[in-house]
């Protein structure tokens, strides 16, 4: 299967590359929007890229979900959104924002947690979210940046 839609892609001309690819999209039903946006944070020590997954149905003062992703490197957190991406495409929409910043090592960075803080604030800021409503989780390494991040701004 891959082989196969490499051999298609790789047919595709500059000139009508949008069209064909207009026509795959509508071929397997996923031409609605998907609202994806992405930033990069400059921390102290290092810049963090983060995801955000902004519903269809977006309204201001939406709640904000963090999801910190576990230990296996920078793109798990594009995955996460790719994942949704993929769910939206397909009807599904969700009553939150869903931000996932890339970089791991939540708790053992230096200043990682507060780097983290600041992403939230700007996403937040930008999306006019319910700053009353911010939920976060995390898996495996994520699962500790979690409990750094709530203990550290417990608020």
């Amino acid at each position: 299967m891959i082989l196969s839609v490499c051999t298609k892609v790789s047919k595709i001309s500059e000139k009508d590359i949008k069209e064909q690819l207009e026509k795959k999209l509508e071929q397997i039903s996923i031409q609605k929007p998907i609202n994806v946006d992405a930033g990069v944070y400059q921390a102290s020590s290092s810049t963090l890229t983060y995801y955000v997954h902004i519903p269809k149905n977006a309204t201001t003062n939406m709640p904000l979900v963090l999801y910190l992703h576990g230990d296996g490197g920078q793109v798990s957190a594009q995955h996460d959104i790719m994942y949704y991406r993929t769910i939206d495409a397909y009807g599904q929409d969700f009553p939150y924002i869903l931000l996932s910043p890339a970089g791991g090592m939540w708790a053992e960075t230096s200043g990682r947690i507060a780097a983290v803080k600041n992403i939230v604030d700007v996403v937040c800021n930008k999306y006019k979210c319910d700053t009353s409503r911010i939920s976060v989780v995390g898996h495996s390494r994520g699962a500790i940046g979690t409990w750094a991040i709530v203990n550290q701004y417990p608020g």
